[in-house]
């Protein structure tokens, strides 16, 4: 069974409702039977369940938004057009982003007003509905946006964690992982929320405690697809001081190379620079620079290193967009899209479909005794 939501309503696609089937046993049917005289079958639901056999799941990728430039309409363009997505048929199990949701700390700028708007003109709607899932970038922390503030998360933490509790709880790392759900159903993808600023403590090196974290995640995760989500990118093209060195590139982080391959991620998704791009190269992940939610455009130079496929796009004053993943348990498309042309795709990425469908259902409930009660009937 899948279930869509469709502006609030459940549309059942399949005969019937997912959960453990249980027929009543003991004294617990006998008391049933005795009270209503029929025969009862209770569907419980799983708290923690899977159940793919090719439905899609529709996902938008912002990054290096959060400008609240009233008088461009940038932002306004993206997130009209992200929310466009989400309409009948196929409604986005969340919007995913990599960072920089808010540009800078002043001019009275709060989340509530670059992330929702001021009148709710930007991602209100996955706000209130806890569909959007944040990283942290350089300017959440408050850095690089002229300001001698102090760097720390605690606006973007509260912001966040008050819109979704299960976000950012007192005490917990500034990372996580998340499967976006649509009626409860968990979609195919898993993602890995990163936070790799400076300011992060064990955020750098393979040997960190995050990567220590990320890697026991990845090991662990049952989804047909793991996409890592960061700031910093790990590859991109923008020189420093002049350097065409592929691995002593501005914005290119050695310490953020990671074998993430070999961990188990399938893709990895990063900010900071304001253009979109792909490199990847063989026997690597696809690592997708996705900074064009609204801010100022920045220009990509330099020359790949050899074997590397790069796709650049839109290093200069043009439109702004979003990236559009597309998944179901055996293919994962990634595409650019952009205000000027909103449900076209650019540079299209596929990964290599799968073997074999996922099908399976899993409870975490200690209550539920879902495989310890005489007479339950299990799907698995």
């Amino acid at each position: 069974m899948f279930a869509r939501r469709s502006r609030g309503l459940l549309s059942l696609q399949w005969g019937f409702a997912v959960g453990s089937i249980r027929r009543e046993s003991g004294e617990r049917a006998r008391k049933r039977q005795a009270a209503k005289q029929v025969a009862r079958v209770a569907i419980e639901s799983l708290e923690e369940r899977q159940l793919l056999t090719g439905t899609p799941f529709y996902y938008a990728a912002i990054s290096d938004y959060g400008i609240n430039d009233v008088s461009s309409g940038v932002e306004a363009a993206v997130a009209s057009m992200v929310r466009n997505w989400d309409g009948e048929g196929d409604a986005l199990a969340a919007i995913i982003t990599a960072g920089d949701n808010r540009q800078q700390r002043h001019d009275g700028w709060t989340y509530d007003m670059v992330v929702a708007g001021e009148n709710d003109e930007y991602y209100a709607d996955f706000v209130d509905e806890r569909r959007i899932y944040p990283t942290p970038g350089n300017h959440d922390w408050g850095n690089g946006d002229g300001y001698a503030y102090p760097a720390n998360l605690s606006e973007y933490r509260t912001y966040f964690h008050n819109s979704n509790p299960s976000l950012y709880p007192p005490g917990s790392p500034d990372y996580y992982d998340v499967v976006p759900a649509v009626n409860g159903i968990p979609g195919p993808v898993h993602f890995f929320m990163l936070s790799v600023e400076v300011n992060e403590p064990g955020s750098y090196g393979p040997q960190s405690a995050q990567a220590k974290w990320l890697r026991e995640q990845l090991a662990t995760s049952t989804s047909p697809w793991n996409i890592v989500v960061m700031h910093e990118p790990a590859y991109a093209s923008c020189n420093r001081n002049g350097s065409t060195d592929w691995l002593n590139r501005h914005w290119s982080n050695p310490e953020l190379q990671w074998p993430f391959k070999d961990w188990g991620a399938d893709v990895v998704l990063q900010g900071h620079n304001h253009w979109y791009e792909l490199d990847a190269a063989p026997g690597d992940v696809p690592y997708f620079t996705i900074g064009v939610g609204g801010a100022g455009f920045g220009t990509p130079s330099g020359t790949k290193a050899p074997g590397w496929q790069s796709g650049y796009e839109y290093s200069g004053p043009t439109y702004h967009g979003a990236q559009y993943i597309t998944a179901d348990d055996t293919t994962l498309n990634l595409a650019l899209r952009t205000t000027n042309n909103p449900n076209s795709n650019r540079n299209s990425y596929s990964l290599p479909a799968r073997s074999q469908p996922v099908v399976s259902i899993r409870a975490s409930d200690p209550d539920a005794n879902e495989s310890g009660d005489p007479g339950a009937l299990l799907f698995a």
